[in-house]
């Protein structure tokens, strides 16, 4: 019998299959060798930093391409403006610059990508809040919109950058630049200073009386005896002296 089975190892059914099991052999070796491969990558590249970025810009959580076009992007502050802007008809409001309308905080780096690399606006009818960590350019984006603002402002800082950085350009653009700094002698020039004058409108009695009553209430009487009494009679004498200059030619000093 075996004999015979060598002889048949010639035929050429039998070696045809063998030639055909040796592709086929190899196929599954490569098949093996690049899905090995593959999630060696795979598992890699979900380590990478790259990969756990655009999971985070990917998370649930960020502006949509809805939210943009609703609340924070272009169109909605200039569908805004009919608000912000009474005076623009509809084909003005899409005609002016987009800072008529809001504040441009930049272009959206997170979400879908259909909302990155588009603009962010907040309009001017919002609140804002910044919150960052020193030295992060927080004044440096704030005075960007007080340049931008197109209508009369009122800044509250103690930064004297402000005024050095945008009075001129907003006095150009504007109007006048004013400084409020009554505990400072001057010190942005005279013609930017100007102070609450406290006995104005003063000549009517009832106004006298409101104001020494505002001044009484920032001190303090903790510790005096019959404090309640000497308040009384200091809110009398204050109201006596912020009415006498509107009845006569005197000012306070001079009194």
């Amino acid at each position: 019998m075996g004999m015979e089975v060598l002889p048949a190892m010639d035929w050429p059914a039998v070696l045809a299959g063998v030639h055909d099991q040796v592709p086929l052999n190899a196929l599954v070796i490569a098949t093996g060798l690049a899905a090995g491969v593959g999630s060696t990558v795979a598992k890699r590249y979900r380590e990478s930093d790259r990969f756990q970025r655009r999971q985070r810009l990917r998370a649930k959580g960020w502006a949509s391409f809805r939210d943009l076009w609703k609340h924070s992007g272009s169109f909605a502050a200039r569908r805004a403006g009919r608000n912000t802007r009474p005076s623009f008809d509809a084909w003005t409001c899409w005609r002016r610059p987009l800072t008529d309308f809001g504040a441009v905080l930049g272009t959206a780096i997170t979400g879908s990508r259909w909302v990155r690399g588009r603009r962010v606006v907040s309009s001017w009818e919002r609140s804002m809040l910044v919150i960052e960590e020193p030295g992060t350019y927080k004044s440096t984006l704030l005075a960007g919109q007080v340049l931008d603002f197109p209508g009369p402002l009122m800044v509250v800082s103690t930064k004297s950058e402000f005024l050095s950085g945008t009075g001129e350009v907003r006095a150009h653009r504007t109007g006048p630049v004013r400084v409020f700094d009554p505990l400072s002698p001057t010190p942005h020039g005279e013609e930017l200073q100007f102070r609450w004058d406290i006995v104005a409108a003063c000549r009517d009695a009832e106004t006298a009386q409101r104001r020494a009553a505002a001044l009484m209430a920032a001190s303090s009487g903790q510790g005096l005896s019959n404090a309640d009494f000497w308040q009384g009679r200091a809110r009398n004498l204050l109201t006596a002296l912020l009415a006498a200059p509107g009845l006569g030619e005197d000012t306070p000093c001079g009194m």
